[in-house]
């Protein structure tokens, strides 16, 4: 959640490069929670890349892609000693995955840098929701109690990105 409201806020992109240390930090903090948990790479790295880089959400995104593929295989290694793996499962979505990109990376040149920022912060907020909601039904908790936490993270989300906007607006009308 913390991720999507960083990428709904957004950053000036392309106003500073990013330190050696700061891009030493998101990457280990990429790589220990893709490591601890098998998920991180592109909802991590992407808005690390764009918020505290300056990259443009284009070039993030590249970046992210190149650390991603480095940061699975290291994983697999890491894995695959004590893990079953479903080859057929793996190369069937793998192939369709790169199918996938290819049509993404095409439709990505028709759309608004800062529209894509907004949508991939949204599918961030999606993506948090079912992963808290699963969470929440694996430790038998009662439903009114996942359903709250499925309304109530969008929503704290959402009035950030208020919250934000408005603060924003303000600026500007005090620069008129």
């Amino acid at each position: 959640m913390l991720s999507a409201t960083a990428m709904l806020r957004g950053r000036r992109e392309g106003e500073r490069a990013m330190s050696l240390v700061k891009g030493a930090v998101v990457g280990a903090g990429a790589g220990f929670v893709s490591g601890m948990v098998g998920a991180g790479g592109g909802f991590l790295v992407v808005p690390a890349l764009v918020v505290f880089g300056g990259l443009a959400m284009a070039d993030a995104v590249g970046t992210s892609l190149v650390v991603i593929g480095m940061q699975c295989f290291a994983a697999v290694l890491g894995h695959i000693a004590h893990t079953s793996v479903d080859f057929g499962l793996a190369g069937l979505v793998g192939l369709s995955a790169v199918m996938g990109s290819l049509v993404g990376a095409q439709a990505s040149q028709h759309v608004t840098p800062a529209k894509l920022r907004l949508g991939f912060a949204w599918i961030v907020v999606s993506m948090a929701m079912l992963t808290v909601g699963k969470e929440l039904a694996r430790l038998g908790a009662p439903l009114p109690l996942v359903a709250a936490a499925l309304v109530v993270q969008p929503s704290l989300v959402g009035l950030a990105w208020l919250r934000i906007k408005n603060a924003e607006r303000a600026r500007v009308q005090s620069l008129q």
